[in-house]
């Protein structure tokens, strides 16, 4: 994800120097925890990190501490809607002033939004 990221936000215009202390928010709607499932199926061999790595709730706290970004940091899970949910929130964020630019990582598509 944090690959993605990176070329969304270069494909956008957006030189990855310049958005450290940046008010970018990050959204994030995800459902599924395929990789979970396949690195926990072994429990005398799983990651050390698998308490906190493999959790879906830290997706775009990662990228906002990757980048250092200091708008919202939303992850979400409204099973099927979440991509949608994610999108709305991310506009009502830009509309309410809170960010500056929206990262808004829907399932498998980026979308980088700038006002």
């Amino acid at each position: 994800m944090r690959q993605e990221a990176s070329n969304e936000f270069l494909i956008g215009g957006m030189p990855i120097e310049t958005l450290s202390g940046s008010r970018t928010a990050v959204f994030s709607g995800c459902m599924t925890n395929d990789y979970e499932l396949l690195s926990t199926s072994d429990i005398y061999d799983m990651p050390h990190n698998s308490a906190t790595g493999n959790g879906r709730t830290m997706l775009a706290n990662r990228l906002s501490w990757f980048f250092d970004l200091r708008g919202p940091s939303v992850m979400l899970d409204t099973a099927c809607s979440s991509s949608l949910t994610a999108l709305h929130l991310a506009t009502q964020a830009l509309h309410a002033s809170e960010c500056d630019m929206v990262s808004c990582f829907l399932n498998s598509s980026e979308i980088l939004i700038d006002i």
